[in-house]
């Protein structure tokens, strides 16, 4: 954490800016340590925390609509692979589009899932405007509350950092083996219902 300090000392609110944006764009480069970090030099005067704030969500934003524009621009990718893996909820486009908005307001706090929600949002019709709303609020509550934590925590961030740092591994790889384990499940439901509907065919045939 002192290295990542050192780091926005030197480079200022431009590092604060790349790493936000590379993470929220899928590149393994986690920022939250960046904004715990930011968090903390606020907190000892060396940087501004309403400006600090303010980058972050115009880096995270930026990324989040490259992503929305991508999946109004391809989103016969996304349906295709959704309804192949029967992940696609049952409900009518209007309740697709509250559900996928929804989940946009809590996204950043779970690892990948933000690569998902983005362009799921642009698939289903999202209004620009909404996304953009909602987006920015997400971006205010997961960088405000890192940066809090910096800020409180400044004099301990090496514990801090630490712990964070392992929660953050252990949510990720949970919600990695969840979506691996519902992801099983939906195609062992794919392959019953085919062999099912085979065999019915076959029974009718005889």
């Amino acid at each position: 954490m002192q290295s990542i300090m050192e780091f926005l000392l030197h480079h200022g609110y431009a590092a604060l800016f790349a790493a936000v944006l590379a993470e929220q764009l899928g590149f393994p480069l986690p920022s939250t340590p960046f904004l715990i970090a930011a968090g903390a030099l606020a907190g000892f005067g060396q940087l501004g925390l309403l400006r600090s704030l303010g980058v972050a969500i115009l880096a995270s934003v930026m990324s989040d609509l490259v992503w929305f524009y991508f999946g109004r621009r391809e989103g016969a990718l996304f349906v295709r692979l959704l309804s192949w893996l029967r992940l696609k909820p049952e409900t009518g486009a209007s309740e697709q589009r509250h559900g996928s908005a929804r989940s946009i307001l809590f996204a950043k706090f779970l690892p990948g899932l933000n690569l998902i929600t983005s362009p799921l949002a642009g698939v289903m019709g999202l209004a620009p405007w909404k996304f953009l709303v909602l987006d920015s609020t997400a971006a205010l509550l997961w960088a405000g509350a890192y940066m809090s934590i910096g800020w409180v925590f400044r004099g301990q961030l090496e514990n801090v950092g630490a712990i964070l740092e392992r929660f953050g591994v252990l949510l990720g790889a949970l919600a990695v083996l969840t979506l691996a384990v519902y992801i099983a499940v939906k195609l062992w439901q794919r392959r019953r219902s085919v062999s099912l509907t085979i065999r019915s065919k076959e029974a009718l045939a005889h």
